[in-house]
């Protein structure tokens, strides 16, 4: 399947589709389709819920078996309360047999008492009235918490650009890596041990350190927060050092008297070896770190976009109420013949200026 296919297959289902994403809701379960490839080559697709509790793999273990044959249900340990399914996208009818596993999932769901969640994540109150992509999962919300969050990033990085660079910034990116690397120095007193992930650390404390400062969030951030990570290797020997000698000891001394103690018992190839593992740890930790969590302005605002981009709005005799899910479900299964007056998904309308004279799409 193309990228293309998959946004026209969704669209015309009356999915709202972002790119390679397809956002819905089936029996009052919002979800989010998420077209997995290479290019424009889709592979896999998958569709994610979020619950309101922690699925047990038991209770989906019949609708597992059942839809076995054309992908994987699973549930996410990686992400609190969320359910995915996998199938492959190059075979035939490949929407029609996604669309066929969601409503049995959503079935499934219903048939162990698990339900959508109907609390609002950015306010933490009932009574939603839209569904939007918020965190790792697509939910229930309300419309004006979403554009609430939106003008409010578009107005901190407005601001945070206006300031320009600012130096106590780079300060709070140095203190924040020498706090991501006090997990590491620990490790490697007390446990004689080093750990890959542990260096992940370090970048991202330092990007904390530099945003909390109020740094400015331009693309200089990446290699800041680099040098800032990097100048922890020499600073996590020397600590170890220092610590090493007092218990070997039981004297404690000065930073210039342990680089001299260190310079005269380590031989060039000792020192080479000493940060042979650190140097590509930390290579790793920076990858991770800026690959997920360092972000500059622009990325803000792309992400703020994004929510935007997800947000449905419901017409307002349409708003979720605690018990009540929205939607019925379909009348009969996607592998049978549908009749075109017979709509399987019923998807709330996009945000428009006028609620009341909005129209549903199918799915």
């Amino acid at each position: 399947m193309e990228l293309i296919q998959f946004q026209n297959e969704f669209s015309s289902r009356g999915l709202n589709v972002q790119g390679s994403n397809a956002y819905g809701e089936m029996n009052g379960f919002p979800f989010f389709i998420q077209a997995n490839g290479v290019g424009t080559t889709v592979n896999f697709l998958t569709v994610y819920f979020s619950l309101e509790t922690p699925a047990k793999r038991k209770a989906l273990k019949v609708v597992k078996k059942e839809l076995a044959p054309i992908g994987l249900v699973a549930v996410d340990d990686s992400v609190r309360n969320r359910v995915y399914f996998r199938a492959n996208a190059n075979v035939q009818d490949a929407a029609g047999a996604m669309q066929n596993a969601i409503y049995k999932l959503t079935l499934a769901f219903m048939a162990n008492g698990y339900r959508a969640s109907y609390i609002c994540p950015i306010c933490k109150q009932a009574g939603c009235d839209s569904m939007a992509l918020i965190g790792t999962g697509y939910v229930n919300t309300h419309r004006a918490c979403v554009e609430g969050n939106y003008i409010k990033t578009l107005q901190e990085t407005n601001e945070n650009e206006n300031k320009g660079f600012n130096v106590l910034a780079l300060i709070g990116a140095l203190l924040g890596a020498i706090v991501g690397s006090i997990p590491t120095i620990l490790t490697i007193l007390f446990a004689n041990s080093i750990y890959a992930i542990l260096y992940a650390l370090i970048p991202i404390a330092s990007f904390y350190g530099y945003k909390l400062m109020k740094g400015y969030m331009g693309k200089q951030v990446y290699p800041i927060v680099i040098i800032c990570s990097v100048l922890m290797l020499p600073f996590m020997e020397l600590m170890t050092w220092i610590f090493a000698i007092h218990q070997e000891y039981g004297i404690w001394l000065t930073a210039g008297e342990t680089i001299a103690v260190y310079f005269e018992t380590m031989t060039g190839g000792d020192i080479l070896k000493s940060f042979a593992f650190p140097v590509i740890f930390m290579a790793l930790g920076i990858f991770v770190a800026c690959r997920n969590f360092v972000h500059t302005n622009e990325d803000f605002k792309h992400d703020a976009d994004s929510v935007m981009r997800s947000l449905i709005v419901r017409q307002p005799q349409q708003t979720v109420q605690a018990q009540q899910p929205v939607y019925q479900q379909p009348a009969q299964p996607v592998y049978e013949q549908q009749q075109p007056t017979q709509p399987v998904y019923q998807q709330p309308v996009q945000p428009q200026a006028d609620e009341n004279n909005s129209q549903n799409g199918t799915f």
